[in-house]
């Protein structure tokens, strides 16, 4: 009879080996994608909920999954898209050729691949989700805004 196994111990046949193998100690820490992420061989893609006719083009959180994109253009003959791709590879710090929509040419629900490096897609997912924080810490109770929205004023 065989002694039972300590949890955390393998016998020396039970190693077992990483699907990429030595590549997996090069990869940058942050290997984790966030639910608007999904990471292909060429680069990733995104998933947005974009609300077009915005003062200005800002990342405004999440919605259902996806990141959402205020857009300051009209939704008009493919005006928006054209600026979802615009301004998407400005921020990521891609040409615009390096992004395709693949889905939601004519709704608000859109899915952009994007061609990139790792390093550079991670890189990019960080300043994000760091943007996505501070979005979040000033909407917290005890963020002094008015009625309005409106950072300093008190409603009292």
């Amino acid at each position: 009879m065989k002694p039972p196994r300590q949890a955390g111990k393998r016998s020396a046949g039970a190693a077992r080996s990483t699907p990429s193998g030595a590549k997996a100690a090069a990869l940058p820490a942050v290997v984790a994608s966030p639910s608007w992420l999904r990471r292909t061989a060429a680069g990733g893609v995104i998933d947005l909920a974009v609300i077009p006719n915005a003062k200005r083009s800002e990342w405004a959180g999440l919605h259902d999954g996806a990141l959402r994109l205020r857009l300051a253009a009209p939704p008009v003959d493919g005006a928006a898209n054209q600026a979802v791709l615009r301004w998407l590879a400005k921020d990521v710090g891609v040409r615009v050729a390096d992004l395709e929509l693949i889905s939601g040419h004519s709704a608000r629900r859109k899915r952009v691949a994007l061609a990139c490096d790792f390093v550079l897609l991670a890189s990019w997912q960080d300043s994000v989700e760091r943007r996505l924080q501070d979005l979040i810490a000033a909407a917290q109770p005890g963020a002094s805004t008015d009625i309005d929205g409106e950072p300093g004023a008190d409603a009292g």
